[in-house]
């Protein structure tokens, strides 16, 4: 009925939320939520009316493509309504039967379904397996090429290694799309301004969004000036859509802005992963993927079998604690886990209270 993080309410009980993409705690902040509302008497309108491209553009999407394309680095940022647009967007326009996609296996469905409709050749290649990846690119001569992949994985927490992606790219003449869905606006971004100079040199395409870290809802895709160019007059999801709701545009821009200017929530975001992985781990769970130490706010426990899954989370939603069990086909056969999303929001007794459920639960496995 109500609630984002640090509790969300279900047929009248409150459950401590672990489940959320809010990783800074920004989609309830009493800040933004006086900002929306001030958006509201200063615009006075709900709807944008049209799509981009007729009248439904307005000042405000262009302010906040110019604060977007400053947070990350970039020449300039077109946005979307949803995340999902945007990367079926992107790849629809960029890519045709001449192109060559090389596409990360755990890559999200909108990838996937991006490079499907494009009707590219689609190379695909398993999890941060960059050797295999070399292999295909020297394998495949098509005119066009692209490299797609996630910078966090939304199922394993796990993080690309970008600079082998950027090396890659440059070594046999592809361009390189990253999407940082679940990085943006966070410690963990893959591309930022006030990192200069990047560890990293920049992708050709970055998407981001606003649902997650930035705590409002929408995404944006940001590169050169004539990238984003060409998307505008390309794009068929941007051209064919109504444009974000002009309040929204409005509050996201002051969304994106206080997670450049405060890192108090993103201090205590790294604090509360580091205090639930280290508990966790410490109880003998098999934390994360086991390619690195877990480093993302998405925190996998493994258990192997989908039964175990759900009687853990339904053990952990009995005693107050909303954390996913995610199953097959979601994730490989054998691979089910409880899913952990945390938040700068969770406070230490949220954590010290889940992870004390999780050792009871452990102990009578």
């Amino acid at each position: 009925e109500k609630g984002v993080t640090p509790t969300i309410t279900l047929d009248g009980k409150d459950y401590v939320n672990f489940a959320s993409n809010d990783y800074l705690g920004l989609a309830n902040a009493p800040a933004l939520v006086q900002h929306f509302q001030d958006g509201m008497e200063k615009i006075a309108q709900i709807g944008s009316g049209a799509s981009h491209l007729i009248t439904g553009h307005g000042v405000w999407h262009d302010s906040l493509a110019k604060s977007l394309a400053q947070a990350t680095g970039f020449e300039a940022a077109l946005t979307f309504s949803t995340g999902y647009m945007a990367n079926v967007g992107v790849i629809q326009a960029l890519a045709n039967k001449d192109t060559a996609i090389f596409s990360e296996k755990l890559n999200h469905a909108s990838i996937v379904d991006g490079a499907i409709l494009s009707r590219a050749k689609v190379v695909r290649f398993n999890h941060r397996d960059y050797d295999q990846l070399e292999a295909l690119l020297r394998q495949h001569t098509a005119p066009q090429k692209l490299i797609i992949t996630d910078h966090i994985f939304s199922m394993d927490g796990t993080i690309a290694d970008l600079s082998i992606l950027q090396k890659l790219a440059e070594n046999h003449a592809c361009a390189l799309m990253v999407d940082d869905a679940h990085g943006f606006g966070l410690p963990y971004q893959a591309y930022s301004p006030f990192q200069l100079p990047f560890a990293t040199p920049q992708a050709d395409i970055y998407v981001g969004t606003f649902g997650k870290a930035i705590g409002t809802s929408g995404a944006f895709v940001a590169g050169s000036s004539e990238l984003i160019d060409y998307l505008i007059n390309f794009s068929r999801p941007y051209i064919y859509t109504t444009a974000l709701p002009p309040v929204l545009a409005y509050v996201t821009e002051a969304s994106v802005k206080l997670t450049q200017t405060d890192s108090s929530r993103a201090d205590r975001l790294l604090a509360n992963i580091d205090h639930l992985v280290t508990g966790l781990s410490v109880q003998g769970w098999q934390v994360g993927m086991g390619h690195a130490p877990c480093q993302t706010a998405i925190i996998p426990v493994l258990v192997g079998e989908n039964a175990l899954a759900i009687k853990l989370a339904e053990t952990l939603k009995s005693a107050g604690f909303w954390v996913s069990a995610i199953r097959p086909p979601t994730v490989p056969v054998g691979m089910a886990r409880l899913r952990f999303c945390v938040s700068a929001n969770h406070t230490s007794e949220h954590i010290d209270d889940v992870l004390a459920m999780m050792k009871l639960s452990r102990q009578k496995l």
